[in-house]
C-alpha cells in the first residue's frame, strides 16, 4: 500500500494488525527538491566534493572524475557517485586508496565501501581521502547528474552530499 501525506508538516502513521501472525511491514520515506541546483548538503562532520575536469565535451571525450571525502569517525560507510547519463565509466581508470575497501560499477552509478573511517580519523583527521576516475562520453545532450552522497549503512540519519553538476556532450 503505497501513502501519500498531503502537504508540509507533522502527520502521523498508524499500523495496527488484527488475528495471530507477525505483522512485518517497511516504511520508507522519500522526497525531492525543486532546488536548481541541487547543493550540496551534510547532516554533521562529514564533507563530499565531486569535481569533473571538463564540464563540455565531445562523443569520445574523456573526462577526469574527483571526489574527496571528509571523514568522520564512522564505520561501514557507503560512497555512491550517480553516473551521468551518455557516458560510461573507462575501464581500470578507478583510483582509490586504504581506507576505503572495494568498489562496484553499477550501470546508474559507482559504489565504494568502507569498513571504518576511525583510524583516519584519529590520525590524517584534516586530510581528505580522494578517489579518481574516468568518464567517457558516449552519447550527446545536455545532463544533470545526481550529487555523489555518504552515508553509514546503519546510520541513515548521518550522510553527506556534492552539489549537482550538469555536463553538455556535443556530437
Amino acid at each position: 500500500v503505497e501513502i501519500e501525506l498531503p502537504g508540509v508538516g507533522a502527520h502521523s502513521i498508524k499500523i495496527t494488525k488484527n488475528g495471530e501472525g507477525a505483522l512485518y511491514y517497511l516504511l520508507t520515506n522519500g522526497y525531492y527538491t525543486a532546488d536548481e541546483p541541487v547543493p550540496s548538503s551534510t547532516s554533521g562532520e562529514m564533507n563530499l566534493t565531486r569535481v569533473y575536469s571538463a564540464n563540455d565535451l565531445r562523443v569520445g571525450d574523456e573526462a577526469d572524475v574527483t571526489l574527496n571525502v571528509k571523514p568522520y569517525d564512522l564505520e561501514y560507510l557507503v560512497i555512491e557517485d550517480y553516473l551521468p547519463s551518455g557516458m560510461e565509466v573507462v575501464k581500470d581508470s578507478i583510483k582509490y586508496e586504504w581506507p576505503i575497501n572495494r568498489h562496484e560499477v553499477r550501470d546508474n552509478r559507482l559504489v565504494f565501501f568502507v569498513n571504518s573511517f576511525s583510524y583516519w580519523y584519529r590520525t590524517e583527521k584534516e586530510e581528505p581521502i580522494t578517489i579518481t576516475y574516468k568518464l567517457r562520453a558516449v552519447f550527446p545532450g545536455q545532463y544533470h547528474v545526481m550529487p555523489a552522497r555518504i552515508y553509514p549503512m546503519y546510520q541513515p540519519e548521518t550522510y553527506a552530499t556534492s552539489g549537482e553538476a550538469r555536463l553538455n556532450v556535443y556530437s
